[in-house]
């Protein structure tokens, strides 16, 4: 049966006119209209009669009043509702659809830009290290709705209105994010019915009123618009770099923002006004390849479903948010230089691997430690040595300053912190809401990388955790602030910096039948790659930091707490940094088993130095061979018709560094190996080893073994199995 055919659109009988429309658009609109037997309207000679109705396309950034024809009535609405209709063959009301009629008219200063605007928000940059990719603004002409309707227009008139009270702010809200008028923002309720009498009183005379005014001032804070920050590339070489390449071993790019840029975005956060920044992006070999981001938006923090179950915690954050506002709007009048000279810089870091390490973990401890170490960075060629461990229960990540504090990150920076998400991420940037910026600058981080905030500010204490999260008093933030490098123009005041350093590293879900698949070598390289590039954020005023962290990916991930504590305490060796663990009460048992593998290094090499510096080769040997050995013992307890559970991850580490560090001293007793050469084995099967590169710094650690049978792995093999059949 054939389609039936669509009847032309007809405009007989309706009159149209123009307000505000370029001479070349009207021309085309208008040759439409004739075309669709529509009239095109002007003012009639008496006698002849007006059109009781004239249909008036307004353009979408006309300031100028509405002109009013005497006896006629005028109807605003937009070129887009004509295309509509013409795309349709339907007459469509005016009132179907809000982009059908042109912003509402308000009393606000007119649509303005600076003079040295760029319209054209520059051009993303593609290279082979890095996408540096230009900020997708609301306020570009370009961000537009089905690429014909720009949203700036509306968003001035929608912030230009009044917001007195909840009911307002919600009517504004819903306006600008589309929602259903009829919609509840019941979280947002609940948070601004928590403020007390004087904050809420505060929050709707001076600082939404301000909040709303900062967003409309985006055009004139970023006349140019800044970068957001694309994945940073592997390496293209096909082998890692030498202990003693000049070659940087992580790759870093920066942006900038002082503290009311920052203010000015999380207010237009709050507001829902910034498009997304994902993209397709073209690479220098001509492949296209997408880029993600997170959302930059608090919409659906605003509102829950009534059986949801979220709508408390929501609130909480929220609460926190608004505390934030409530402490730093005030400052524009009161303290306007500090919000201009203070400034926080949000960091992408990579660990510059050969693509080939990216997938494919080393086949050997030294090839690991080579891949990894940063002794490259200054030239040093320094012997590593495992760094100090202190263990934290006094105090949480966040109160350590002038440590780098580790966010067990999402790959989307900032994880669930817009939706019903309450653990250690999204608690960390409501407590300090600067750090919601990583949503907008941070694309999807990809296993080599991690990202960095270094600046940002504290503003609430809090109690709870996940669901029982809640909003608990103002914090002041006694972190001090350093001076930066003054910049070169005299029209700048010098720039300070909080020295508080949030270091971002996602983990691996194991959820469900995967919890195994964590000791693996990829598994285990993946995440050495992952904390090596966060403890190695190269900025020299936190450059010997410790490295504040915890139970990394072990709660609803499942990762192992004893193999994720070995993992970060070798990267911060590599990074030369002490690890502070923080444990709560419940970790008693990892705790002592820390101790007691902190006892063995203590006791098997404090008075050898030299036996000391070879603990990160044994240990990066031991992670390497887990998998297989833990392999064995289970396939061991099965011929024995035994059943057992996973044996300790510490335990077999303690035992296994024991064991090596002992058999090197005996050795060393007897005949002191020539530098350069490699121990392996137990203490009954011990081996000495030449190194694979005669070449090597003489005060390089060892360097992979060679072996006429089975070479650098076959050697690690026999020396874990040797190790994990006695034990």
């Amino acid at each position: 049966m054939a389609a039936r055919r669509r009847h032309a659109l007809s405009l007989a009988g309706r009159s149209f006119a123009f307000h505000g429309v370029l001479p070349t658009r009207r021309a085309r609109l208008s040759a439409a209209i004739v075309a669709a037997g529509g009239e095109l309207f002007s003012p009639p000679s008496p006698p002849a009669p007006s059109p009781a109705r004239v249909f008036m396309i307004t353009d979408y950034w006309t300031c100028a009043p509405l002109p009013a024809p005497p006896a006629v009535e005028c109807v605003a609405v937009t070129e887009f509702w004509l295309r509509e209709m013409l795309r349709t063959h339907e007459w469509l009301e005016p009132a179907q659809h809000v982009f059908f009629t042109p912003p509402p008219a308000t009393t606000s200063p007119p649509l303005s830009y600076p003079e040295d605007y760029d319209e054209s928000q520059g051009s993303d940059v593609a290279s082979s290290e890095c996408s540096r990719l230009r900020m997708l603004t609301p306020f570009a002409p370009a961000n537009t709705f089905k690429q014909q309707v720009p949203f700036w227009p509306y968003y001035v008139a929608y912030l230009s209105a009044p917001m007195r009270d909840a009911q307002e702010l919600a009517t504004v809200l819903k306006s600008i994010t589309g929602m259903d008028q009829r919609r509840s923002l019941n979280c947002l309720e609940l948070a601004l019915d928590r403020l007390s009498a004087s904050d809420r009183e505060l929050f709707f005379t001076i600082v939404l009123p301000e909040l709303a005014r900062l967003v409309l001032s985006l055009p004139t804070l970023f006349s140019q618009h800044p970068e957001v920050l694309g994945p940073l590339a592997l390496d293209d070489s096909s082998v890692a770099p030498s202990a003693s390449a000049s070659t940087p071993r992580v790759r870093a790019q920066s942006v900038t923002f002082t503290k009311r840029e920052a203010l000015a975005l999380v207010a237009a956060c709050f507001f829902s006004v910034f498009p997304s920044q994902s993209r397709l992006v073209t690479r220098p070999a001509g492949d296209d390849v997408d880029v993600d981001f997170p959302h930059f938006a608090m919409r659906s923090l605003l509102t829950s479903h009534p059986k949801g179950g979220d709508a408390q915690v929501k609130a909480e954050k929220l609460r926190c948010v608004l505390h934030y506002f409530l402490r730093v709007v005030p400052l524009l009048a009161a303290d306007s230089d500090r919000l201009d000279s203070e400034v926080l810089t949000l960091t992408r870091v990579a660990v510059a691997l050969p693509s080939a390490a990216a997938t494919r973990p080393p086949t050997s401890p030294q090839q690991l430690l080579d891949t990894l170490s940063p002794a490259s960075f200054d030239g040093s060629g320094e012997l590593l040595a495992m760094s100090g461990v202190r263990c934290e229960s006094e105090r949480l990540i966040e109160d350590l300053d002038a440590h780098l504090q580790v966010d067990f990150a999402n790959k989307f920076a900032g994880g669930g912190v817009f939706g019903a998400g309450c653990v250690q991420e999204e608690i960390r940037f409501v407590l300090s809401p600067e750090l919601l910026l990583a949503c907008l600058v941070f694309a999807k981080l990809e296993p080599h990388e991690a990202f960095v905030v270094h600046g940002s500010e504290r503003f609430a204490s809090y109690s709870g955790y996940g669901v029982s999260f809640a909003f608990q008093r103002d914090f002041v933030d006694c972190t001090p602030c350093a001076a930066l490098v003054a910049p070169d123009s005299p029209q700048h005041p010098p720039q300070r910096r909080r020295q508080c350093v949030v270091v971002g590293i996602d983990a691996v879900d194991y959820g469900g039948a995967q919890v195994g698949r964590q000791y693996a070598p990829a598994p285990i390289w993946r995440d050495l790659v992952k904390a090596a590039a966060g403890f190695a954020y190269p900025d020299a005023s936190s450059a010997r930091w410790p490295v504040a962290s915890g139970n990394w990916g072990c709660g609803v991930f499942r990762g192992d707490a004893e193999l994720k504590f070995v993992i970060q305490w070798l990267a911060a060796s590599l990074a030369r940094r002490e690890l502070v663990y923080v444990l709560f009460e419940r970790d008693q048992e990892l705790h002592a088993g820390i101790r007691a593998l902190l006892r063995v290094l203590e006791s098997g090499g404090a008075e050898e130095p030299e036996l000391r510096r070879r603990a990160p080769l044994l240990l990066a040997q031991f992670l390497l061979g887990l998998d297989e050995a833990l392999a064995r013992r289970a396939a061991a307890l099965r011929d024995a018709g035994k059943r057992g559970p996973r044996p300790s991850v510490l335990a077999l580490a303690r035992d296994f560094l024991d064991t090596q560090l002992q058999g090197l001293k005996r050795l060393k007793l007897t005949s002191p190996p020539p530098p350069g050469v490699q121990v392996v084995g137990d203490s009954s099967s011990a081996a000495v080893v030449e190194p694979a590169d005669g070449n090597a710094k003489a005060n390089a650690p060892p360097l992979a073994p060679k072996s006429p049978a089975g070479g650098a792995k076959g050697l690690q093999q026999k020396a874990i199995t040797s190790f994990f059949r006695k034990h």
